[in-house]
C-alpha cells in the first residue's frame, strides 16, 4: 500500500497523539493546540484505507481520529524498511 507524504505525515502526527476533529460538512481539522489547519482530503484517504477510524469523545458528541492497529502497523513497516 503507498501512501502520499502527506497521508504518512498526518498519520504519524495523529500516532504522537496530535488530535482531528470531525466539524460540519465532514470537514476535518486539527486541534487548536495543533494549528486548527483543516486536513479533510489526507484523513479521508487514511479512514477509507482503515488506517484510522472515528472515535466519539467520551462524554461529549466531537467526533475526532485514531490509529487503527492497522495503521501502526503500516508505520512501524515503513520505519522498519527505511534502517
Amino acid at each position: 500500500m503507498d501512501l502520499t507524504k502527506q497521508q504518512v505525515q498526518v498519520l504519524s502526527r495523529l500516532a504522537n497523539g496530535e488530535q482531528v476533529f470531525k466539524g460540519e460538512d465532514d470537514v476535518y481539522r486539527w486541534s487548536g493546540d495543533a494549528g486548527g489547519q483543516v486536513c479533510t482530503a489526507p484523513v479521508k484517504a487514511l479512514l477509507k484505507l482503515n488506517l484510522v477510524r472515528i472515535a466519539k469523545v467520551k462524554g461529549g458528541t466531537v467526533l475526532r481520529c485514531a490509529v487503527t492497529a492497522a495503521g501502526r502497523d503500516y508505520l512501524k513497516n515503513s520505519w522498519d524498511n527505511q534502517k
